[in-house]
């Protein structure tokens, strides 16, 4: 990520500051941020397409210290409605809400 944003900053590449964590099989992520539009000239970054065409979503406003109880909630109403995971899951960041508010973090978890 820092890589990334190195990038971004020192290019000037117009973003919408909304980091995407996508977690993919064999514990592989990704890290990348919703640009405004392609840079027209080369760059380090690369485009990631990401389709989850169903998900369980929830939106965790709360300490990043939480997440793995967020997770395990996530996951229990998942089978408590029939539903089954997929490999492939999406943690948004960046919604800045100022500096006396707790961080906002979507998560989407897709479904078989």
């Amino acid at each position: 990520m820092d890589r990334m944003w190195a990038e971004i900053r020192t290019r000037k590449i117009p973003n919408k500051g909304m980091n995407h964590w996508v977690y993919e099989p064999s514990n592989k992520i990704f890290v990348g941020v919703e640009l405004d539009e392609d840079p027209a000239f080369a760059t380090i970054l690369e485009r990631k397409p990401v389709s989850l065409p169903k998900y369980a979503y929830w939106k965790h406003t709360g300490p990043y210290s939480q997440i793995a109880s967020v997770y395990k909630n996530i996951r229990a109403e998942i089978k408590a409605r029939g539903f089954e995971e997929s490999a492939y899951s999406v943690e948004i960041y960046g919604h800045d809400r100022g500096p006396k508010t707790a961080p906002e973090i979507e998560i989407l978890v897709g479904l078989k």
